[in-house]
C-alpha cells in the first residue's frame, strides 16, 4: 500500500516535463480510450492545452435506436424510441434495455479527448441508482449525467432530486404529508452531499442529525411521477409536484445547519433544502474526497486531507460548486503527476475491457448498426463476469472500489474475476467473437504499422509496453516478452520475417505467422499484473 509520496502533497502546478508518459498518465485517468494519436495530440497541446480540451464537453451522442425488434408498431427498426410510448400486449422493455446498454457503453468509451465520459460514469457511481422506471426516463437520466457532468454540482443535485428515476428508486414519489418517506433525504445527506461523519451522540453524525433527515424528508413531500410505461403518445414519463401531498409547515434544522429554518413551502421547497446543504461547511469536502479517490488514489491520509482536499474544497466553494475548475486544479497538480500515483490503481472492469478492446483498435463496425450495438453490449457482458454491471450498481453507495475500506480498488480482483479478465483478454487477442454469422477479430498487424520501428523486436515490445502499461517494464520483463515473440531466436529473425511480410502483405501464410507471434506476445502482456494497473 502506498503511504507516502516523493514530496509533501501539494496542489501546486506541475512544472516537470510533459512527455508521452505524462500525457498517457493523464489520459488514462481522464478518459477510457487511450490511443497513440490521442497521446501525441496531448503531447503537442502541452499540459494546459490538454486540460482545456479535456474540460470541453464531448460531442453529443446519437439517440439510441431500435436495431432488432420488429414488434413495436411505433418504432420501426432504425428509428429512435426515446419519446415513443409503450404498446399494449407488446414487451418493448427488452429491446430498449439492449439499446440503453449500447448507448451507455458508447457514452463511456467512445474515442474522444474529453472528461465527459469519465464524469458521466463518476456520477452514475456517485448516485448509485440502478436502472429504474421507463427506458425513456432512464435515457434522459444518462444524458443528464453526461451533459451536466462537467457542470455545477449543486445544479446537478437539484435536477437529480426531482428526476423521475430517482423519485421511483428512493420512494420520493410516495412521500406525502403525514407519511414522509426518509429514503432520499437520508441518502441525499449521507451519500450524495455531506457524508456520514463519526457518530458523536444519539442520532448525531457530526455533519447532520436524524432530526435533519426528518425535516428534509418533510420538505421534499409532494413530488409524484406519471407516464412511467405509458401507452399514451401524449404522456411522456415525468415528475410533477402535487400541492395537496406536500407538508406546508416550516422545518427546523439542527445546530449542524446553524439551526436554520426551512421556510419555503410548495414546489420550490426542495431548492431551499439544497441551498441549506450547500451552505454547510463540509459540503465541498465530501465531493472533493470522492473526486480524489476516483482520479488519484484511495488513501487519504492527514497530509492529503490538509494539503489536497482542503484547498480543493476551498476552490470548489469559490467557484460556486462548478466542478471543472476543481478538476483543472487537481489534474494539473504536482501531486497528480507524482511518480507514486502512476500505475497505483487497479483498473475497474470498465477500464480493463476498454483497454483490451479500444486500446488495441478492436474493430467496431459502423456499417451495420445491429452488429455495432451487439459488440458494445458484448463488452458489457464481459464486464458483468468481472462483477460490474454498468446499469446496476450493487447499492445506492455505488461500487465498493470507491468507498469500502480497507479493500477499495482491490475488490476488483479475486480468483473468479481474474479468470474472467484473462478469458476476455485471450478471447479478444485470439479467436474474437461472432454474431449472426459475422466474425469480429482483432488484427494487430495494421495496429503496429504506425509504430516507430516495428521491424526491431526490442522496439516493438517497448512500444507495446509503453502504450499498454502505465510504468516502464524492467529488462527482465521485456526479455520475457521477447521470448514469447521469438523464442530462443536472434533479433534478426523477427526483422527478416516482418520485412518479408511488408514486402508481400498479400501472402496470407506469412501474415498469419507474423500475426500469431504478435498476438501471443500481446496476450502475455495483457495477462501481466502490470496491465491491471493504471
Amino acid at each position: 500500500m502506498l503511504t507516502a509520496t516523493l514530496a509533501p502533497a501539494s496542489l501546486a502546478p506541475y512544472t516537470g516535463a510533459f512527455t508521452r508518459r505524462e500525457a498517457s498518465h493523464l489520459l488514462r485517468r481522464s478518459t477510457f480510450a487511450v490511443s497513440k494519436t490521442r497521446v501525441q495530440e496531448a503531447e503537442a497541446l502541452g499540459l494546459s492545452g490538454t486540460i482545456d480540451r479535456l474540460l470541453t464537453a464531448g460531442d453529443p451522442l446519437p439517440d439510441p435506436v431500435n436495431v432488432d425488434f420488429e414488434d413495436d408498431p411505433n418504432v420501426p427498426i432504425g428509428s429512435t424510441w426515446i419519446t415513443a410510448p409503450y404498446v399494449d400486449g407488446v414487451n418493448v422493455n427488452s429491446y430498449r434495455a439492449r439499446s440503453l446498454r449500447q448507448y451507455q457503453m458508447q457514452c463511456y468509451i467512445r474515442d474522444e479527448m474529453s472528461l465527459s465520459g469519465r464524469m458521466a460514469f463518476f456520477w452514475y457511481n456517485h448516485f448509485g441508482m440502478p436502472e429504474t422506471g421507463d427506458g425513456r426516463a432512464v435515457y434522459q437520466y444518462h444524458k443528464l449525467l453526461r451533459e451536466d457532468g462537467l457542470g455545477n454540482f449543486r445544479s446537478l443535485i437539484e435536477r437529480v432530486t426531482i428526476a423521475l428515476p430517482m423519485l421511483i428508486f428512493l420512494n420520493g414519489n410516495q412521500s406525502i404529508v403525514d407519511r414522509p418517506n426518509e429514503n432520499y433525504a437520508r441518502e441525499l445527506l449521507e451519500l450524495f452531499t455531506l457524508g456520514k461523519g463519526p457518530q458523536v451522540g444519539s442520532g448525531d453524525y457530526t455533519t447532520y442529525t436524524e432530526d435533519d433527515v426528518r425535516a428534509i424528508a418533510n420538505a421534499l413531500t409532494g413530488w409524484r411521477t406519471r407516464g412511467n410505461g405509458s401507452r399514451d403518445p401524449a404522456q411522456q414519463p415525468e415528475s410533477y409536484f402535487q400541492e395537496s401531498r406536500h407538508d406546508p409547515n416550516p422545518r427546523q434544522l439542527s445546530p449542524r445547519f446553524n439551526n436554520r429554518v426551512l421556510s419555503v413551502v410548495g414546489e420550490d421547497a426542495y431548492l431551499e433544502v439544497i441551498e441549506a446543504i450547500f451552505d454547510h461547511p463540509k459540503a465541498a469536502h465530501y465531493l472533493c474526497r470522492k473526486l480524489y479517490r476516483y482520479f488519484v488514489y484511495y488513501d487519504i491520509d492527514a497530509d492529503v486531507e490538509l494539503n489536497i482536499i482542503e484547498p480543493m474544497a476551498q476552490a470548489l466553494v469559490a467557484a460556486n460548486f462548478e466542478v471543472a475548475p476543481v478538476l483543472r486544479l487537481l489534474l494539473s497538480s504536482q501531486h497528480f503527476f507524482d511518480m507514486l500515483q502512476r500505475g497505483a490503481l487497479i483498473k475497474s472492469p470498465l477500464e480493463f475491457c476498454a483497454d483490451v478492446t479500444f486500446g488495441l483498435n478492436f474493430p467496431i463496425p459502423t456499417d451495420d448498426i445491429y452488429q455495432e450495438n451487439w459488440l458494445y453490449r458484448r463488452i458489457g457482458w464481459a464486464m458483468e463476469s468481472q462483477l460490474m454491471t454498468l446499469r446496476q450498481p450493487p447499492s445506492v453507495a455505488g461500487w465498493k472500489a470507491w468507498y469500502q475500506a480497507p479493500q477499495y480498488h482491490r475488490t476488483w480482483i479475486n480468483a473468479s474475476t481474474l479468470g474472467a479478465r484473462t478469458d476476455f483478454a485471450n478471447l479478444i487477442t485470439g479467436n474474437g467473437v461472432s454474431h449472426q454469422g459475422r466474425s469480429h477479430k482483432l488484427d494487430l498487424l495494421p495496429f503496429i504499422e504506425d509504430f516507430d520501428n516495428p521491424s526491431d523486436p526490442n522496439d516493438l515490445i517497448a512500444e507495446f509496453a509503453e502504450r499498454l502499461i502505465s510504468e516502464p517494464l524492467d529488462a527482465v520483463q521485456l526479455a520475457a516478452l521477447k521470448e514469447v515473440l521469438i523464442p530462443g531466436l536472434p533479433d534478426f529473425e523477427w526483422t527478416v520475417e516482418y520485412n518479408e511480410h511488408l514486402a508481400d502483405p498479400h501472402d496470407e501464410d506469412l501474415a498469419a505467422a507474423v500475426r500469431a507471434k504478435v498476438h501471443a506476445m500481446v496476450r502475455t502482456l495483457l495477462n501481466s499484473p502490470e496491465f491491471h494497473l493504471y
